[in-house]
């Protein structure tokens, strides 16, 4: 078995990827190829529509025994696996920062930048990589209908793990998390303009495709 779910992502096997300090988690990374591959970010409603609960757990099972053919899989179960890997994470990416914390963070005028600053090395890379691939694809929101706001929504609930009884906090938590990483999205995709504006970036270039991983 070569486990990659269910791990701590300080377990998992990680790859060096290009513009990163960090090595990201080697199955982010291929199946962000995949994904890109097939023009997931063309897909409409993507990370939003869930794909066949059947496929995705297969091609999970896939994954973890070296089976994994990623392009035989429809880009909804390689954006979906994204979102699971996370979420099943046995600590949550944004666990550094508390919970009353993060309602203070969403208030602030620069959030992006105070989440991250409150992140460790790895967890920091883990959370831009992210961000950077999600805002490559809301350049694409009029294909996809899947804009910043959408994708932060959709996202950022598997980031978090919001231990609580009380329905109000929950609520008032879970949409200060969407803020926080609505706040690092956007900060990311004006990165990505200033980046294209310059010449430095390709229109059609996410960072980190290049990064060479087994599929």
């Amino acid at each position: 078995m070569n486990q990659h779910f269910k791990l701590p992502y300080r377990q998992v096997p990680r790859v060096a990827v290009p513009g990163y300090e960090e090595r990201v988690p080697a199955v982010l990374v291929m199946l962000q190829q995949h994904f890109v591959a097939k023009q997931g970010y063309l897909t409409p409603h993507i990370f939003r529509e869930s794909p066949s609960k059947a496929e995705r757990d297969q091609a999970m099972r896939d994954i973890n025994c070296g089976a994994f053919r990623g392009a035989k899989h429809d880009v909804r179960v390689l954006a979906d696996l994204i979102k699971l890997w996370f979420r099943e994470l046995p600590m949550p990416i944004l666990h550094e920062i508390p919970a009353g914390e993060m309602e203070r963070l969403a208030t602030t005028e620069n959030i992006g930048f105070e989440v991250l600053s409150l992140l460790g090395d790895l967890e920091r890379i883990i959370v831009l990589w992210l961000a950077d691939l999600l805002a490559y694809v809301a350049e694409y929101q009029s294909h996809n209908h899947m804009g910043v706001d959408q994708l932060a929504i959709v996202i950022a609930p598997n980031l978090v793990r919001l231990e609580t009884e009380n329905p109000m906090v929950a609520v008032a938590l879970s949409k200060a998390a969407v803020d926080l990483f609505r706040g690092i999205i956007r900060a990311r995709f004006q990165r990505r303009q200033e980046l294209k504006a310059a010449g430095i970036l390709d229109v059609n270039e996410v960072e980190g495709q290049d990064a060479s991983v087994e599929s």
